[in-house]
């Protein structure tokens, strides 16, 4: 059974209200943005948190920058405990949390939109509601978030997502048919002998020149890596 609350160094996330936990790939996925806000090399005075759960991602970019952040949540018991985990924190005074199917959420323009998106659509359903539409997809298809973060992102805005390594085929697909540019790919796996088992996506709706193409890799042997280390060491108590 998942801890019902998972400390970082600078926040806490409770999660017992929430279908889907607190995860290694969820806060390496945080961190990589995070990080990019700090170092500047992607700028947004707004973001919009689309799907946010716990409120994990919108707690670990609020840490790093200044942006006005937008967290919504459809399901009503993680919202709550999303509202109580930023109030709990020292950054609710930028987090403004909403209880609202992104379809119905005003189309206010965003310079950066990040998702953690149901990653098993179309693959067999939990008996459990809450849990089937955080895993699932039931409520919103990932062609629909596309579609829904394109209508939202500004013109020159910027949009991360994490997928499973398994959808890769078909989420280029959709980018290619909604016209989402992509800009940069990393690749997460557990260890070098093994294959990824999620890509970060960063992309836009403008013209893109360039790609680049990264990895993590979050052990070697027992121990987590350096570069795992780097990312996650202003978050993770025992690092």
């Amino acid at each position: 059974m998942a801890n019902n609350y998972f400390r970082f160094k600078k926040f806490t996330v409770f999660q017992d209200r929430c279908a889907m936990k607190v995860c290694t790939d969820s806060c390496i996925f945080g961190a990589c943005i995070s990080d990019l806000l700090e170092k500047g090399e992607i700028h947004a005075e707004n973001i919009l948190d689309i799907g946010s759960g716990t409120g994990l991602l919108s707690l670990m970019a609020a840490q790093k920058s200044k942006a006005e952040i937008d967290a919504v949540e459809i399901d009503k018991n993680a919202f709550l405990q999303m509202k109580e985990n930023f109030a709990g924190s020292p950054f609710s005074g930028s987090i403004n949390p909403f209880h609202s199917d992104i379809r119905d959420f005003p189309q206010k323009k965003y310079d950066l939109i990040i998702s953690n998106p149901p990653f098993f659509e179309g693959d067999l359903k939990s008996p459990r509601f809450a849990s089937t539409l955080a895993k699932h997809d039931t409520g919103l298809l990932l062609k629909d978030l596309i579609s829904e973060i394109k209508k939202r992102l500004n013109e020159n805005g910027i949009f991360f997502l994490l997928v499973p390594f398994k959808r890769e085929k078909e989420i280029n697909r959709l980018f290619q048919k909604s016209g989402a540019f992509i800009s940069g790919e990393i690749f997460l796996k557990h260890n070098q002998k093994r294959n990824p088992f999620r890509i970060i996506y960063q992309g836009s709706f403008s013209k893109t020149e360039a790609m680049n193409t990264s990895e993590i890799v979050i052990r070697e042997g027992s121990n987590y890596t350096n570069p795992f280390i780097e990312l996650l060491k202003d978050y993770y108590l025992n690092l």
